[in-house]
């Protein structure tokens, strides 16, 4: 093997090494199939074990609904793509850092007409033709600030798209717990309404056949009429509210209305933290953490700016492997190019302008988001307490209702209550009832909400991420 050759060879196989690097990047997500893309693994926490798991259960909690609807949206895979342009672009920036070379070739000739050798002295008359094959090479060694810019922004760019997806995967967490936690509370206060309606059916053939010895006046009998026709319409409603929530699920996680959810939740009460620790929390959230890349990447980009103000070097040559043709001609050059800006009609100037009024604007956002991540959790915080509170007083509230209303049932049964004492009796129990549900599962969002605000979630229990 030549000495050229040789080096042609190993220059060859370093940029084969060079190129295989740069097309390294994350995996594409796709929303075709089961498998979980590393990108979302590290946005949700979730696996392809807790998806093969999700879709092969007969009954499905939060969080294999939640497993469901992370492989299944397209917001989550539009988001990743963002972040593989992001790496793709801290790619781009490092290849401008490397050298860039090329492999050139020209084959021609020149037309007949009376040349001069300028090396020979001599001078000849016909074509002359002529080929070339050699690399080009430029370095630059200094582009103002253009590259330590690319550089950091890419970087910050990386970062600030990822925890935007950890932000919308917390955002769609948020919206399955809600419709999850709705249709157990519709399913649960659909079942108690018919338990009434049953109820509410035997009172008034009871009364029908009080009515007709004289025992029972008609107007009780028009009175539970009422009544029954007042709980049909509520379950009317409550499907009506149910098609809702189930709409909402179904465009999430793609479950039809007859797949049965199950509760694995437990209601409990947060420990009480000091303000500083709730500042401590609002800094880890993946909002407030995009926001401060974007306030970096802002900083990068005046840095860029500013820099065009610099002077720019760079270094170009030519290294010939053949040059066939009249003339002699060296077998490599090589160049030291410098350009200085004097004016460019303002251009730079306004430029800066321009990244310096971002800057301020990524500065202002920051804290707006850190400050709305504050109320956001204080809100979730106090809405957690209070609706445990109001659990514990339903709950007391539930014992003795039941109570009252067997009390009266017996009563009436007895002749010694009307048909009006008993309805009211039956229409509390039944709002007395349904709020202690609607309290439960209020606790069990609220305590999916406080973690979601204070970036402890998502990350699914049992996963070896939350492990």
């Amino acid at each position: 093997m030549k000495k050229n050759d040789f080096k042609l060879f190993h220059f060859m196989g370093w940029m084969g090494v060079v190129f295989f690097l740069a097309g390294c990047g994350i995996p594409v997500v796709q929303i075709d199939n089961n498998v979980v893309e590393s990108p979302l693994r590290n946005a949700t926490g979730i696996t392809t074990q807790q998806v093969m798991k999700a879709a092969h259960s007969k009954q499905l909690s939060l969080w294999d609904v939640y497993a469901l609807a992370v492989k299944r949206t397209e917001s989550l895979a539009i988001q990743s793509e963002n972040i593989q342009q992001a790496y793709a672009q801290r790619g781009e920036a490092i290849g401008d850092i490397l050298p860039h070379i090329e492999l050139n070739g020209t084959e021609g000739g020149n037309s007949k007409s009376y040349t001069s050798n300028a090396f020979t002295g001599n001078s000849a008359l016909g074509a002359l033709p002529y080929n070339t094959l050699y690399f080009s090479g430029a370095e630059t060694i200094l582009s103002g600030l253009n590259q330590i810019a690319a550089l950091e922004g890419a970087s910050d760019q990386i970062t600030e798209q990822t925890q935007t997806m950890k932000n919308d995967a917390a955002q769609l967490l948020l919206n399955i717990a809600n419709a999850f936690y709705s249709i157990l509370e519709l399913r649960s206060s659909q079942k108690s309404e018919e338990d009434i309606l049953q109820l509410t059916q035997k009172i008034l053939r009871t009364q029908k056949a009080w009515a007709k010895i004289g025992r029972s006046q008609q107007s009780d009998v028009y009175s539970t009429e009422a009544q029954l026709d007042q709980t049909l319409a509520q379950m009317e409603s409550i499907k009506d509210q149910l098609v809702q929530a189930w709409g909402t699920l179904s465009a999430l996680a793609g479950i039809q209305p007859d797949q049965p959810l199950i509760r694995t939740e437990h209601e409990k009460r947060p420990p009480l933290k000091s303000l500083s620790q709730l500042e401590a929390m609002a800094n880890h959230r993946p909002d407030v953490q995009a926001a401060e890349a974007a306030n970096q990447l802002a900083s990068a980009q005046v840095l860029q700016a500013e820099g065009q103000f610099l002077p720019s070097l760079s270094v170009v040559g030519d290294y010939y492997l053949e040059k066939t043709g009249s003339f002699p001609s060296p077998t490599w050059d090589i160049e030291l190019q410098a350009s200085i800006p004097i004016f460019t009609g303002g251009v730079l100037v306004d430029q800066a302008k321009i990244a310096e009024s971002q800057k301020r604007q990524a500065e202002l956002n920051l804290h707006s988001v850190k400050r709305l991540a504050m109320n956001q959790i204080r809100e979730a915080y106090q809405s957690l307490l209070q609706s445990i509170r109001e659990k514990n007083a339903y709950a007391k509230a539930l014992t003795a209702s039941r109570k009252d209303y067997q009390a009266v049932l017996r009563d009436f049964h007895l002749n010694l209550m009307t048909t009006v004492d008993l309805m009211q009796t039956l229409t509390n129990l039944e709002t007395v009832s349904n709020s202690y549900v609607q309290s439960r599962y209020q606790v069990l969002y609220d305590q999916i909400w406080l973690k979601v605000e204070t970036g402890q979630l998502p990350i699914i229990p049992g996963s070896r991420m939350h492990s």
